[in-house]
Order: structure tokens, then C-alpha cells, then sequence
């Protein structure tokens, strides 16, 4: 099979090369390598577009989305239980996710096979299943949402990378935009006379609102993206998912969107997440929370999330030249359009910096993020990192992340560098304000655990204390109460646990630290 599939690519490719209105770049000729036997449906699609002058500007939004397809795609996954690959369906009917794992549960007890889960994962490239129907279907209603109102003032270069992609992340290959497109006029019975697409943004995302949810740990077994019949099944999904119902129906009615996300929140123990930004009328993308928090200018919907790095995703393509060199999913660094950041400079005396990573606290152990990085000798600056958070530099040795490099630090809000250096022979008293604790505690016997820089890990102090007071009525009334702890080594992080529960208490709650220029202990 593989000679005829080399024949056919090569003999496309000497076909399109040859031809004198065949357009011809080196882009194009990565994705008709990738695209192997599929590469005719391609061809296509720049044929269709080649015949009349009059659709110049779809063959150039055509050879857009070929050109940047390499790459694109999404992960296929076989669902199996103890006796191999199975044939029950989880997701059907439209039940939502309660009833659907009730009804997996029944399954799995009934026929004694373990648990159903989705394994295997295969990526599956756009460039290899797409069809010339899809692509023209797409290109053709992009245009017509082009012409909205609201989308008439997009530049051509707005467009392509905001209205015309057909996937707004990783979700499975769907024909969406003439369904959307078609049965998009409650939208505009709603939205009234508006040209305002945060408004438009809105009215959507409400109604959405009203029959889907987020939904994270029902869905633990399935690992993938859902396609919009599973996603109307379960009523709800991960933030990948919601985007992507959320971005379709916006997408289909001109309204110009991007998806960003940030890898890790600063102050939380649950990863990262992903939302979708407008694009406004002054020019300024302006992000939203599918089925949660509407689009709103200069402000930021992640409520007591603490935002220390963002990207957004691009189609586009940039600086590759050959099979490989491009990145999946390219991104653009935008932490600096919505919060303050600034550069950190970490010095290390070793033959080999380009593998040493700045890392956040992401449950009980350093994540590393990507940031641009300039290495100058011994210094490793990491450009634009948010402050007011708690960070560490890890060395990467082989494929896993070893250890960190010296003492965690706190970036304060000021920019000012504060490292967080355990001193054992200083025995310290530590408060925590009971307003910040985790509420679970309360008539529990808890204890406090800190950062151990040796052990790479956290280790427990030896006193114990039930918490006698609600940390819920703390807040409520507004008062001050604290809960303090004797004999800790001084300098570093410090968690209130459940002493019971240790050492698996250490993935839950957040550390806090003496923060030097508000001379108290904080949480981060």
C-alpha cells in the first residue's frame, strides 16, 4: 500500500507543479505531502476555485486553510472494559450526563466487565479524512457570514484567521456551518437591531446557558473531545467542548472569535483552562466563558482564578519550510493584554540551560508553562510571567522534570523577587487566617505541612489541632480568626491539612507564605 500512495502524492505533485495556473508555494506542497491519498480532494477544492476570476479571494481562503491544515486534527479514542473493545454505546439519547452513568454503571455491573473507558488514542489529521464538499461547504457560507453587518469591516486577513477555520480546537472533523448558518435567525429575533458582536456573543452564550453545563469529573472516562451529537447527549462538557458549540453558532453568524487558554492557574490545584475571545469593534479581543460568563470590555471572567501566562491560538502557520518543523498548535504569548507581567532572570553556573523551565504550583508539585526564553551565558530570562504568584525554575533531565533549581520564590505584585528558603534551624509560628482555609476542616484534626527543599516534597510538622471554628461563619460575620501552628521551619510554604489524611492531604488546599512587604502570611 505504501509505493501506491508515494505514486499518487508524487504524481499530484509533479501534476500541480507543472501547471501554470496551479498555485504553487512551499506550504502547499507540505500539505499535499501530509494529505498522502486524500491529497485529490484537496486538489479539488483549488480546481473549483481555480475556474473564475470572480473567486479569486476563495481560492486565496481555500489555499489559507490547506496551506495551515497540516496538523489540525483530533484524537481518536476505542472504548474497552476488561474483555477488550466493546460495542455499548455510552453516549446516546439525550439523557445528559447523570442518567448516562447511571446507565453505563447498570451495564458494567450486569455484564461484569470492569469499567467502560476510552483508551488508545490515535491522532487522526484533517489533511488525510477531509473531503472537497466540506472545505467548499465551509468557505462558501464563511463568506456569506462575512457579509453580516457586524463582519463587513473585518480585514481579509481578520477573516481567515477569526470566521473562515472550521474547527475552533481538537473536537472531531464535523460539517457544521451551513446547519448553524441556516437556523441562526433566533439569534437575530432576540439580539433585536444590534450590530454590537458582544451583544451578538451574548444572546447566544444565555441560551446556551439554559441547556448545557460544565461538566469534568462525570466524564473522567473519556479523555477526547466531544462532537456535537455526544455534547447533545450529555448537556454539558469540558470547556473544550462548550467553546466549540459556543464558537460554531458565533463563527456561523460572522461574529469574529479566537480560542485562548492558559495552562495552569497560579492559585488553584485543578490545571489550567481554555474560553473564547471577540474580537470588538475597537480592535480588542475581549474573552468569554462558554455557558458561563458573557463578554465584557476590560474585564477578565475568571473570577478568584489567578491568571499568570495566556495564549491564544492560531490557524496560521508561521516559519516552517518542512514535514515536522511546524508546531500542532501554534500560539501567540498574550499575558501582557490582560495583566501585568514582567521578566524574570534566573542565573545557573551549568554546561546546559536550555533544558531549566520556569514552573507554577499546580497541586502539590511544580507544572512547567512556555514562555519565550533568552539565554545569555549563565542567565536564563523568562519574559513576561504575571506577578503576585509563586514560582520555581525545574530541570529537565531526560524526559521527566527532576528537581527544582534552588529555592521557590514569590514574584509580589511590585515585581520584587522573594525566595522562599527553608530554614530548618529557625523554628517559626504560623497563622492562617481562617477566612482562607478550606472550609472541610472544620472539627477536623489538622495539621501543617511545608516544602521541604531537600526532599523535593512535603513533609509534616508535629503538632496537631482540631479546628474549632467554622471557617463558613468566619466569613459570613466577617471577623477575624486565625488558627496558628508552632516549631516550623522558617522561610518557605506551608499548608493546613487534614493530619489524618497525610500524605494524600498534600494534593488538596494552597500554600501560604510570609510575604515580606505585606509582613503577613498569605495564601497563593
Amino acid at each position: 500500500m505504501k509505493p501506491l500512495i508515494a505514486i499518487v502524492i508524487c504524481t499530484v505533485l509533479a501534476y500541480a507543479c507543472n501547471r501554470p495556473d496551479f498555485p504553487h508555494s512551499a506550504k502547499l506542497d507540505i500539505a499535499l505531502k501530509y494529505a498522502r491519498d486524500n491529497v485529490s480532494e484537496l486538489e479539488k477544492v483549488i480546481d473549483h476555485y481555480s475556474k473564475d476570476a470572480k473567486d479569486s479571494l476563495k481560492l486565496q481562503a481555500a489555499l489559507f486553510l490547506i496551506e495551515n491544515m497540516p496538523g489540525k486534527g483530533y484524537f481518536k479514542y476505542s472504548p474497552r472494559d476488561n474483555r477488550g473493545i466493546t460495542s455499548y454505546q455510552v453516549f446516546r439519547g439525550e439523557l445528559g450526563i447523570d442518567s448516562i452513568n447511571v446507565l453505563k454503571s447498570k451495564y458494567e455491573d450486569s455484564m461484569n466487565c470492569g469499567e467502560i473507558r476510552y483508551v488508545n488514542p490515535v491522532f487522526v489529521e484533517d489533511l488525510q479524512i477531509i473531503r472537497a464538499p466540506q472545505i467548499i461547504e465551509n468557505i462558501e457560507y464563511a463568506f456569506r457570514a462575512w457579509e453580516m453587518p457586524w463582519a463587513k469591516s473585518l480585514t481579509f486577513s481578520q477573516f481567515k484567521e477569526l470566521i473562515l477555520p472550521y474547527r475552533v480546537n481538537d473536537e472531531p472533523l464535523q460539517k457544521w456551518r451551513k446547519y448553524f448558518f441556516e437556523n441562526s435567525g433566533w439569534i437575530f429575533k432576540l439580539a433585536g437591531n444590534t450590530h454590537d458582536r458582544l451583544k451578538l456573543a451574548s444572546v447566544v452564550n444565555d441560551s446556551l446557558k439554559k441547556g448545557y453545563r460544565y461538566i469534568h469529573g462525570e466524564i473522567s472516562y473519556f479523555p477526547g473531545t466531544f462532537t456535537l451529537a455526544e455534547l447533545k447527549c450529555t448537556k454539558g462538557g469540558r470547556c473544550e467542548d462548550l467553546n466549540m458549540l459556543l464558537g460554531y453558532w458565533l463563527r456561523a453568524i460572522g461574529v469574529p472569535l479566537t480560542r485562548e487558554y492558559t495552562s495552569y492557574w497560579a492559585n488553584t490545584n485543578w490545571g489550567g483552562h481554555s474560553w473564547l475571545s471577540i474580537l470588538d469593534s475597537t480592535g480588542k479581543f475581549v474573552p468569554m466563558n462558554a455557558v458561563y460568563d458573557n463578554p465584557r470590555r476590560d474585564s477578565l471572567p475568571f473570577h478568584d482564578e489567578k491568571l499568570i501566562k495566556a495564549y491564544r491560538n492560531q490557524y496560521e502557520i508561521n516559519n516552517f519550510s518542512s514535514p515536522g518543523s511546524f508546531v500542532r498548535k501554534p500560539v501567540t504569548d498574550i499575558t501582557t493584554e490582560y495583566i501585568d507581567a514582567t521578566d524574570y532572570t534566573f542565573v545557573y553556573h551549568h554546561e546546559d540551560t536550555t533544558r531549566t523551565y520556569i514552573s507554577v504550583l499546580n497541586g502539590p508539585y511544580w507544572k512547567p508553562f512556555v514562555t519565550e526564553t533568552v539565554i545569555q551565558g549563565d542567565s536564563t530570562v523568562f519574559k513576561n510571567i504575571g506577578t503576585g504568584a509563586l514560582y520555581a525554575t525545574i530541570q529537565l533531565r531526560g524526559d521527566t522534570f527532576h528537581r527544582t533549581i534552588r529555592a521557590p520564590f514569590l514574584l509580589t505584585k511590585t515585581g520584587k523577587v522573594q525566595p522562599l528558603m527553608m530554614r530548618k534551624d529557625t523554628s517559626v509560628t504560623v497563622s492562617f487566617d481562617l477566612s482562607l482555609v478550606r472550609v472541610d476542616l472544620y472539627k477536623k484534626r489538622c495539621r501543617v505541612i511545608y516544602w521541604d527543599e531537600d526532599l523535593q516534597d512535603w513533609s509534616a510538622g508535629n503538632e496537631i489541632k482540631v479546628l474549632t471554628i467554622d471557617p463558613n461563619q468566619v466569613i459570613k460575620q466577617k471577623k477575624h480568626a486565625a488558627i496558628t501552628f508552632n516549631g516550623l521551619p522558617g522561610g518557605t510554604m506551608y499548608k493546613l491539612v487534614d493530619a489524618d489524611y497525610f500524605p494524600y492531604a498534600r494534593f488538596g488546599g494552597r500554600p501560604f507564605i510570609f510575604n515580606e512587604e505585606e509582613r503577613q502570611y498569605m495564601r497563593y
